[in-house]
């Protein structure tokens, strides 16, 4: 448990806004106990929702 390729279970309440927006954005896979089954939620393949905007350089590189 809890060690890294592991499954990891949270409760979202207890988590901060920051620390759910983080794991869900690393998450491989995000189950819910609401709405659907789970065999439902297994072969969905829902949007990525991105939770931090994309990297935009805000300068040119330099050639190497």
């Amino acid at each position: 448990m809890d060690k890294p390729g592991g499954i990891f279970l949270r409760r979202s309440e207890q988590l901060t806004e920051e620390d759910r927006g983080l794991l869900q954005t690393v998450a491989r896979v995000i189950l819910t106990d609401s709405a659907e089954t789970l065999a439902e939620q297994v072969e969905r393949q829902a949007p990525i929702e991105r939770k931090i905007p994309r990297f935009v350089p805000t300068r040119a590189l330099l050639p190497v």
